[in-house]
């Protein structure tokens, strides 16, 4: 993926935004040496070790399954993310746009001749709804005129922004789109799931690149999550990623960082710190920690949480409904 962009630099002329991607994701004499597989076997060993005695409180025949989205909002409030654990998932056009969104990405990277964002989308929605084994075929059904036109104009937005910052996807970077990777740990009592936006790139040659892509600001839990991505690739392949980079589409801003040993130690120090955590806070005797904080707003918690709510109330932030 690497030569191949820096190739593609000398024979194609590329928007600025573009041109930054590019010599963001490329190789660099500062990337430092490879990681060999020694690493990925030193970390399954300590997550393995460190986790052994928690996983004990496991219910018989239950496993946990981590992801990035639970990381986060565990350290966010332990309230929250036990809220969101008895809260049934509800599709919502706002939640619909990223899964259009990335379907449609996913298409014109691999669409025969050029294609423009919206006919993208459109073809996007249409496979989704065809689709009658994922909720989301269901959901979009029942949407009316109106509300469909508005996910399509906010897919068609993010498209867009994202044909504007990234160069066309060459299928020698080897693009996957929302590719589904895991790793046990445990004898697979726990299960580390990722979902990268996207992966460029071969582990063997010249190093995987994994991006995700962002709309607002930059914030720390942006870097967690590329770096979980990064621990439970290498434990899955046995090889590290190269490059982690987040992608900011709306500013055209891509933050990039490499992956070192220091990079992994850190994500499986959060790992093992919060997999600890949640299982000691649902089945063992650890108090709930609740943390109050502009989420609160949109907890599915709502007005049984007191703290949440009188939170909300001293800074004047309505609930959502």
């Amino acid at each position: 993926m690497v030569d191949a962009m820096s190739t593609a630099t000398s024979v194609l002329e590329y928007r600025p935004a573009q041109q930054r991607v590019i010599d963001l994701l490329g190789r660099h004499g500062d990337d430092g040496p490879d990681i060999g597989p020694a690493v990925a076997a030193d970390l399954q060993a300590e997550l393995d070790e460190r986790l052994a005695d928690v996983v004990g409180l496991l219910p018989d025949g239950e496993d946990l399954w981590v992801g990035k989205t639970p990381l986060a909002a565990f350290n966010a409030c332990q309230g929250r993310w036990r809220a969101q654990l008895d809260a049934p998932f509800a599709w919502s056009v706002p939640a619909a746009r990223g899964t259009v969104s990335h379907k449609a990405i996913e298409l014109t990277a691999n669409w025969r001749g050029e294609v423009e964002p919206g006919r993208a989308v459109d073809a996007s929605i249409e496979h989704l709804i065809d689709d009658r084994f994922q909720s989301i075929g269901r959901f979009l059904r029942t949407l009316s005129t109106v509300d469909l036109a508005e996910l399509r104009r906010a897919a068609v937005e993010l498209v867009t922004a994202f044909e504007e910052c990234f160069p066309p996807l060459r299928s020698r970077w080897r693009p996957v789109i929302d590719g589904k990777s895991r790793a046990e740990v445990c004898g697979g009592r726990i299960v580390l799931s990722g979902r990268p936006d996207l992966t460029l790139g071969q582990a063997m040659r010249g190093g995987k690149v994994i991006i995700d892509l962002k709309t607002g600001s930059p914030h720390q839990h942006h870097v967690d999550d590329l770096r979980f991505y990064a621990l439970v690739d290498t434990l899955r392949i046995g090889l590290p990623p190269r490059r982690l980079a987040t992608v900011y589409l709306d500013s055209g801003l891509p933050v990039a960082e490499t992956v070192t040993e220091g990079v992994l130690e850190a994500a499986t120090e959060r790992v093992v710190r919060t997999v600890t955590a949640m299982i000691e806070t649902r089945w063992g005797t650890a108090p709930t920690q609740l943390r109050p904080a502009p989420h609160c707003s949109w907890c599915p918690a709502g007005d049984s949480c007191a703290t949440g709510t009188e939170w909300a109330a001293d800074v004047g932030i309505t609930r959502a409904a």
